[in-house]
C-alpha cells in the first residue's frame, strides 16, 4: 500500500475529525493574536553580576582597607561592583526621537555613592563607539540616546561606594515612547539556582500576553510533530510490512502444488499475516481441539443468518484477507481470525465430517503440506 493511500486510512484508527478541529482553532486563535496584537516597546536591564571587590567574611584584628585615602573598613562601608546589561527586547527599533527629551536615560543608584561607571560589552561598534560618552554623578549613570535596535544588547559595570547594612540597588530612569516602566530582572539570582529552576524561570518570564502565545505555539508545535512522527512511522512500518509480504510471498513459491491442495488460501493468508508462528498456532488448533472450533464457526454462522434474515441486507461470503496491502502490521492476532479460518476451511472441504465416525476432520493433504511448510520456512 502507498504511503497516501495508508495516510487515508488511518483515520479508522486516528482522531483526525479532532485534531482538525484543534488545529484549525489553534491557527484562527494564533491569527487573530498576530493581527489585533501591537508591537511593544520594551527594555530590559538585568543585573547579571554582583560581587564584592573585597569579600572580609570575618573580623580581622588591626585590618584596614583605604579607598582614595580613606579608610572605608573604619567607616564600616564597602566596595561594590554591578554589572547591568540593557537588552531591547521589545518588537520595534528605538530611534534617538523616541526618548523624552526633557529627562535623563540611564541608572540610579539606591544606598550607595556611584565611583564610576564604564561599558565593557556591546552588540555593535555603533552601541561600543557611542557610549563612551556616559556622563556619571554620584548616583546617576546617564546614559547617551543612541539608536537602539532590536535585540541588540550593551553591559555597564558600575562600581559602588555604600553603607555596609545596605546593598546599592539599580533603579531604571526615563521615557521613552510606547513604555510605561522598565523591565529590571536579577539574572545574577539564579547563579546559585538548579538548571531546572532557571529553566522554568527562563521558560515562564514575561507578561500573561507572552504566555499565551507561548502557550499556543508550543502546543501548535507539539501537534505537528505528534502528527508528523505518527505518519512517519507509519510509513516505515508499511515498507517494512511489505517488504515481510513480499518475502514470505516468496517463500510459497517453493510449493507448486500449493494451489491445488483444498484451503490453500488458508495456509498463504496466515503465513502471509502471521508467519511461521501463525502457522504452528493453527496446527496446534486443528489437532488439539478441531470440534470445539467447528462448534463455534458453526454457531457464528448461525447467528449471521439469522441477523442476515432480521435485518436489510445480504449475507456476505467469507472473504479471507490476501493482499498484500494489509501486511502484517495490521493483522490481528490469530486466535481472533480462528473461527473465520476454520469457517473457510470447511467450505473449501479442509474439514470436513468423516461419515462414519460423525467427528469433524483434517484433511491428510493440508496438514501434510501445513507440516512441510513449517518445517521449511523459516520463522
Amino acid at each position: 500500500m502507498s504511503f497516501w493511500s495508508r495516510a487515508r486510512d488511518l483515520d479508522k484508527t486516528f482522531p483526525w475529525s479532532f485534531l482538525g478541529v484543534l488545529l484549525a482553532v489553534s491557527f484562527g486563535l494564533f491569527g487573530i493574536y498576530a493581527t489585533l496584537r501591537t508591537p511593544t516597546t520594551e527594555i530590559t536591564f538585568d543585573v547579571v553580576n554582583e560581587s564584592n571587590v573585597l569579600d572580609v567574611h570575618r573580623t580581622v584584628e588591626s585590618l584596614e582597607v583605604f579607598f582614595r585615602g580613606t579608610n572605608i573598613q573604619s567607616r564600616n562601608e564597602n566596595l561594590r561592583s554591578l554589572s547591568v546589561r540593557l537588552t531591547n527586547t521589545g518588537d520595534v527599533n528605538i530611534r534617538q526621537g523616541d526618548y523624552d527629551q526633557g529627562s535623563d536615560w540611564g541608572i540610579r543608584i539606591g544606598s550607595g555613592k556611584l565611583i564610576g561607571a564604564s561599558v565593557s560589552e556591546a552588540s555593535s561598534d555603533y552601541l561600543r563607539e557611542q557610549l563612551k560618552k556616559i556622563v556619571c554623578s554620584d548616583t546617576t549613570v546617564v546614559l547617551p540616546k543612541v539608536l537602539f535596535d532590536r535585540g541588540q544588547r550593551f553591559q555597564v559595570d558600575i562600581l559602588v561606594l555604600h553603607p555596609l547594612g545596605a546593598l546599592p540597588t539599580i533603579v531604571p530612569i526615563g521615557k521613552i515612547a510606547g513604555t510605561n516602566e522598565f523591565r529590571l530582572i536579577h539574572s545574577s539570582l539564579n547563579a546559585g539556582r538548579s538548571s531546572v529552576t532557571r529553566f522554568l524561570l527562563a521558560a515562564f518570564a514575561g507578561p500573561a500576553e507572552v504566555q499565551g502565545a507561548r502557550a499556543l505555539g508550543y502546543s501548535l508545535v507539539v501537534i505537528i510533530l505528534l502528527v508528523s512522527s505518527f505518519l512517519l512511522g507509519e510509513w516505515f512500518t508499511s515498507k517494512r510490512a511489505l517488504r515481510l509480504t513480499v518475502r514470505r510471498e516468496s517463500q510459497l513459491h517453493a510449493f507448486p502444488g500449493l494451489a491445488s491442495v483444498a484451503g490453500a488460501n488458508v495456509l498463504s493468508d496466515v503465513f502471509i499475516t502471521h508467519g511461521h508462528e501463525g502457522l504452528v498456532e493453527l496446527r496446534e488448533a486443528l489437532t488439539s481441539r478441531l470440534n470445539t472450533l467447528v462448534a463455534e464457526a458453526r454457531l457464528t454462522q448461525k447467528y449471521r443468518r439469522t441477523a442476515a434474515r432480521l435485518l436489510p441486507g445480504e449475507e456476505g461470503p467469507i472473504r479471507i484477507e490476501m493482499s498484500t496491502q494489509a501486511g502484517p502490521r495490521l493483522a490481528v492476532p490469530l486466535g481472533w481470525r480462528m473461527t473465520e479460518l476454520i469457517e473457510a476451511m470447511i467450505k473449501q472441504g479442509a474439514i470436513y465430517r468423516n461419515p462414519t465416525s460423525r467427528e469433524w476432520e483434517v484433511s491428510s493433504e493440508f496438514l501434510r503440506v501445513l507440516n512441510s511448510i513449517i518445517e521449511r520456512v523459516k520463522a
